[in-house]
């Protein structure tokens, strides 16, 4: 069997990897003889990190090949279809493989060719627009099954296809039942016996100057009145929340954050090798 797995893959993305590792290793658990190959930004990044097959996400030509081939398309988590950044139906056929519309055309393609379309551990929404909204229930429409990881896109969704739910299913995100222990290697370790670590991820969003105030406020609030805890900076995309958290870090008392952990915490590598 040849499955297609389509998402937001190849990005170095932490989250969304870990996504992926969760969705590849549930199939193989299944079935170890599976044939994966994985829609993503960077083929050789994707083939290496999760030892599987890649597609170039941003050619037509290599994406209808692979969704000819496989037996099913798997569109995969996390948060896929929201309006965050703008939504036009146009960018379907407009630069291939960069804007949100561009999901869509996989599962277009595959129910073209009648292949099964399964969507796996979305979240969805917000949406602000009625055109949003449109091209929402069209793309979720293409899915034979879809699951979804939290309670809030359920309701959406189930409002938006105005469907018994029969084909649509509440479950978790695939991370939260993924095994993390594997990661921790304790060489790499320098947390000190005794106190507690708190992990911070900011993302670069919307009214982030004025977060960044409040959240060091209250960060500075908890830091002082305890004795014991120390922040620990948690990047999730290494090309951007680096830049976000020495931002807050700047912002903070001396010291609250361990001193070194920017520089000392795992790679994506690191953590699927």
């Amino acid at each position: 069997m040849k499955i297609l797995i389509v998402g937001y893959y190849g990005f170095k993305n932490l989250g969304d990897e870990l996504i992926l590792f969760k969705i590849i290793e549930d199939i193989r658990s299944i079935d170890s003889s599976v044939d994966i190959f994985v829609w993503s930004g960077d083929e050789e990044y994707t083939r290496n990190t999760q030892r599987v097959k890649a597609v170039d996400r941003f050619s037509p030509e290599e994406t209808k090949e692979a969704v000819a081939q496989a037996d099913v398309v798997i569109v995969g988590g996390g948060g896929l279809m929201n309006e965050y950044y703008r939504i036009d139906a146009g960018d379907l056929f407009h630069a291939y493989g960069r804007h949100m519309p561009s999901y869509a055309s996989v599962s277009l393609l595959a129910k073209i060719m009648k292949k099964p379309v399964f969507y796996w551990g979305h979240g969805v929404g917000p949406f602000f627009s009625r055109e949003g909204e449109e091209f929402a229930r069209w793309f979720y429409t293409l899915a034979d099954v879809i699951t979804v990881r939290d309670a809030y896109s359920y309701r959406l969704l189930k409002d938006l296809l105005d469907c018994d739910g029969r084909h649509l299913y509440l479950d978790n995100d695939p991370v939260l039942s993924l095994d993390l222990t594997r990661f921790i290697k304790p060489e790499k370790s320098m947390f000190t016996q005794g106190e507690t670590f708190v992990g911070i991820q900011v993302r670069e969003w919307f009214g982030i100057n004025s977060f960044l105030e409040k959240l060091s406020r209250v960060l500075t609030r908890v830091y002082l009145e305890s004795e014991d805890v120390k922040f620990v900076p948690v990047p999730f995309n290494l090309s951007s929340d680096r830049e976000i958290l020495e931002r807050l870090m700047k912002k903070m008392p001396l010291g609250s954050f361990w001193l070194g952990g920017m520089n000392l915490l795992y790679t994506i590598d690191d953590v699927l090798s």
